[in-house]
């Protein structure tokens, strides 16, 4: 999956990051931030490989991506 152009976007009623726009295998995408979904599933593996960043990352975020980097050098 090639992602290009993350950027976190925030709900405008709540102030919170709720979504990443990306261009995602050439297709604009706002992914939800959740973990159950697919695409940022591939977007915090990516950022935990160094492989992509997204400015300005709240520190949970940052957290998600360290946990799914550890998953990947230490499987179950």
């Amino acid at each position: 999956m090639v992602i290009t152009n993350p950027k976190y976007i925030k709900d405008s009623e709540l102030n919170v990051q709720k979504t990443v726009k990306a261009t995602i295998d050439g297709v604009e995408m706002s992914v939800p931030m959740d973990t159950a979904n697919r695409h940022y599933a591939e977007i915090l593996k990516q950022v935990a490989d160094g492989d992509i960043t997204i400015a300005d990352v709240p520190a949970w975020v940052q957290e998600e991506a360290d946990k799914v980097e550890l998953q990947q050098e230490f499987p179950k």
